[in-house]
């Protein structure tokens, strides 16, 4: 059996494989947020459907960032340690704004972002992620409709802006 590894430089990516790359990632934040709506759904565990849901919000705001500007986003895709955005829903959310339009938030925006404050206290510390103290007190009563219309909205954005072209050979 062979092993085969690939190793690649974004500096080497043509604008069409930055374009795959971040379309990859769309598609695998999008499915998060699919496997979020069938679990709610199902009325099964809150706190997975929240974490499904930040993590599927968290990975498609990256991938339309890069859809932006790969060069410039991509490093800051790394931890918030080094720098970077993490796991952080908040930057994240305030990066693609100001990426996209950088008007002044809206009522509807200021909302949003109070709802979105909320879920990334719980989502950046893994709260939602893993059991602890709040299982005694049964299943989260966090709210999260803004967020969730919010993120298929950016879903809907998205399948649009990634309307992807094979290129020819001329």
């Amino acid at each position: 059996m062979a092993i085969i590894q690939l190793k690649s430089k974004s500096g080497r990516l043509t604008p069409y494989g930055k374009k795959e790359v971040a379309h990859a990632w769309f598609c695998r934040g999008a499915n998060f947020l699919l496997a979020a709506k069938l679990l709610e759904k199902k009325g099964r565990s809150r706190y997975v459907f929240l974490h499904l849901l930040c993590q599927g919000l968290e990975i498609i705001i990256k991938a339309l960032l890069l859809m932006q500007n790969y060069d410039t986003y991509k490093p800051k895709l790394i931890s918030e340690s080094k720098g970077g955005l993490g796991h952080d829903l908040v930057k994240c959310y305030e990066e693609l704004r100001k990426e996209l339009d950088n008007k002044p938030l809206r009522k509807k925006d200021k909302n949003i972002m109070s709802e979105l404050k909320i879920l990334n206290n719980f989502y950046k510390k893994h709260i939602l992620r893993y059991g602890n103290l709040l299982d005694f007190f049964g299943e989260a009563t966090i709210s999260s409709d803004l967020v969730r219309r919010y993120a298929f909205k950016l879903v809907r954005f998205g399948n649009r802006k990634f309307r992807i072209k094979k290129p020819t050979n001329r």
